[in-house]
């Protein structure tokens, strides 16, 4: 995965700060390998997958598989049918998906709207605003102080998680976007667009900008920066909970896991990564 690779960079420090705690011995490679299966929402991969490469660091002979990844609804099937471990979540569980099985929200993911660097004059963008923008009743940066330019418009289909918060958040449900606007199948290609192509605008997460330092204008929203304290007091409202669910009592390489994942130590991990982790981290 692209964000895996990049978060190896970045978590370079706190690996080696993982590994000195944790040291490995003649007896603890004759150990047998262990395998922990996980699968479910593939927005939550990128979290969880920090997690399980700082973990494997310390627990050498424990072995994390991603299974091919679908939604939430489908990590929480695998755990309820036992063909997974643990199952990854982005977004809260309904009623009947939480009964019988545990689960736990380990971080915030904040979805922002990015501009081109071209696009100046312009840090905060107000619900009506980003509603204008999609609609295509505001074409122009000049309109909203920025310099005299076409705006161009990088969107994302219906059914991806990013353009459900941007409704839920900020277009509304009943808005209907510009026929102006360049959609892209995902945020990669939001991402690639926005960064090279001037006076453009799309949503991506805010992991992705800090991770890949991209050269882009992170907006605040109603005049509320997406900072990690905005995110984690729920000040920003675009914000996806990253969470796992496992059901019953778990084996016992499984249950490491878990309690590694919701650990003061792993937050602190996550907070490296530029997440808003659950758990307070120590510093």
């Amino acid at each position: 995965m692209k964000l895996k690779s990049l978060l190896t960079g970045a978590l370079g420090a706190v690996a080696i700060l993982s590994t000195s705690c944790s040291t490995s011995s003649p007896q603890a490679h004759n150990q047998t390998q262990q395998e922990i299966k996980i699968g479910g929402s593939g927005a939550a991969y990128s979290v969880v997958e920090v997690l399980a490469s700082a973990y494997e660091e310390k627990q050498p002979n424990t072995q994390i598989t991603f299974m091919p990844s679908n939604q939430t609804s489908g990590g929480v099937t695998g755990v309820k049918d036992g063909l997974i471990d643990i199952g990854t979540t982005s977004r809260q569980l309904t009623p009947s998906e939480g009964s019988g099985i545990e689960y736990r929200e380990i971080a915030k993911e904040a979805l922002i709207i990015a501009t081109h660097p071209s696009v100046t004059g312009i840090t905060n963008l107000q619900t009506e605003e980003v509603q204008g923008i999609y609609s295509g009743k505001i074409k122009n940066w000049q309109e909203l102080g920025g310099p005299n330019a076409a705006i161009i418009l990088l969107d994302i289909p219906e059914d991806e998680s990013e353009k459900m918060l941007l409704r839920t958040h900020h277009i509304g449900k009943d808005l209907e976007v510009t026929s102006d606007a360049v959609v892209l199948p995902t945020e990669d290609g939001i991402v690639d667009l926005v960064k090279d192509t001037p006076y453009a605008v799309g949503p991506m997460f805010l992991i992705t900008t800090v991770v890949e330092q991209l050269p882009v204008n992170r907006l605040s929203l109603d005049g509320i920066e997406p900072t990690p304290t905005n995110i984690r007091n729920g000040s920003y409202k675009m914000v996806q909970p990253m969470g796992i669910v496992w059901q019953g009592e778990p084996t016992s390489p499984s249950r490491q896991f878990i309690d590694f994942a919701l650990s003061e130590e792993a937050a602190e991990i996550l907070q490296a990564a530029g997440y808003a982790p659950i758990a307070k981290p120590n510093n």
